[in-house]
């Protein structure tokens, strides 16, 4: 049983290490509300297939992407 555990902690620990870390400064009376991310793939079924991936921040005040 401890086996399992440790397997499932060790896969865990691979998935958070493939997360992006985003550092959002914020003003002082400033709330950071959530964090949406999209992907848009441009000339989909070609062989020029690419994927662009963003993110926005959306706070009290700003708007970031």
């Amino acid at each position: 049983m401890a086996f399992i555990r440790k397997k499932q902690q060790e896969q865990q620990l691979q998935l958070y290490s493939k997360e992006r870390f985003s550092l959002l400064l914020l003003n002082l009376e400033e709330y950071y509300f959530e964090q949406h991310r999209a992907n848009h793939i441009l000339h989909k079924g070609s062989h020029h297939e690419r994927p662009r991936n963003n993110s926005v921040a959306i706070s009290t005040k700003n708007l970031v992407s």
